[in-house]
């Protein structure tokens, strides 16, 4: 009797992890104006935190520690995170080189991975890149680019990333701006499309 009890219990514990298994990772499109998982139709949630680099990480090379990360993450994932945004600083392109940051985040992106969480890889500059206008900001030396960094910088990722689920977003250009002070923002934003 006690051996069926406990059969049993085994038994419904395997249905039911299961049959409530996180699926991971999972395609996501867009369908209107929401994200939508690509399997079911369902609308997509995403929850999550910033990874920000402070003025003084930005210059120090091999920012990227995996056990810092992996610490991160998991604080992250135990307050119901499951994506990450990632920021990529200009100035640490030019330090390393495209190709190796690329690499410095691929760790990270496998850390995320190992935690099932999305990576949203965004590069942080403030710009109008069709005119190289750049906002006025308090850390102008970190956040400047050129157009050859800025491409060369997603040819890396695009061939790094090609088909990694994991890497669910991309955001070209974190705080886009006008193409000259005063010029007319909707006829701009044509150029971004």
């Amino acid at each position: 009797m006690f051996r069926k009890l406990i059969l049993s219990v085994i038994v419904v514990f395997l249905f039911v992890t299961t049959a409530f298994a996180e699926v991971y990772p999972r395609d996501v499109n867009v369908q209107g104006n929401k994200f939508v998982w690509g399997d079911d139709g369902q609308v997509a949630m995403f929850r999550g935190f910033n990874m920000d680099e402070t003025r003084e990480d930005v210059v120090a090379r091999k920012y990227w520690s995996q056990d810092w990360v992996g610490k991160a993450l998991n604080a992250m994932r135990t307050c119901g995170a499951n994506i990450v945004r990632v920021n990529v600083i200009p100035l640490k392109i030019r330090q390393l080189g495209a190709d190796s940051y690329v690499n410095e985040i691929a760790g990270y992106v496998a850390e995320a991975e190992k935690r099932h969480m999305y990576v949203l890889i965004d590069f942080h500059s403030e710009a109008f890149m069709p005119t190289l206008n750049f906002a006025q900001s308090w850390y102008p030396e970190a956040i400047t680019t050129t157009k050859e960094e800025y491409w060369q910088f997603w040819e890396a990722m695009s061939k790094k990333f090609a088909g990694n689920k994991t890497v669910a977003f991309y955001e070209i250009m974190n705080e886009a701006t006008e193409s000259a002070p005063g010029s007319d923002p909707s006829s701009d934003w044509t150029s971004w499309q």
